[in-house]
């Protein structure tokens, strides 16, 4: 009789354990599910900032090196310049903010001309 007992507690008891543990199972998996949404979500808002950032220092940088050309070439510019020319910029603002995303990203450096 004890064996039987004993027996039936063991099939009880598994069927139990392994209802809970399909559970958690699923549980864990819509968990997991979101937080995949939530990571891939911010992985494509920072991916938008960084492209954002290199855009704008790529624009700066451009216009820095077209100032220099500009200032070292005018004087043998055969067209007169009116008193109160200025070159337009080819960026509008500031640098543009991360919107709470946490990004690390820093300017491109300069790029130093090669010797020849």
């Amino acid at each position: 009789m004890v064996f039987w007992l004993a027996a039936l507690s063991t099939v009880v008891g598994g069927a139990l354990q392994s209802r809970s543990a399909r559970r958690a199972q699923e549980t864990q998996g819509e968990q997991t599910a979101e937080q995949q949404r939530e990571a891939g979500r911010q992985d494509r808002e920072t991916l938008r900032y960084q492209g954002e950032l290199a855009d704008y220092w790529s624009q700066r940088n451009t216009q820095r090196r077209r100032d220099a050309r500009g200032s070292m070439f005018d004087k043998y510019s055969a067209v007169a310049k009116p008193a109160n020319y200025t070159r337009e910029n080819l960026y509008e603002g500031e640098a543009p903010v991360a919107n709470a995303v946490p990004v690390t990203a820093t300017p491109p450096s300069v790029a130093t001309p090669r010797r020849r």
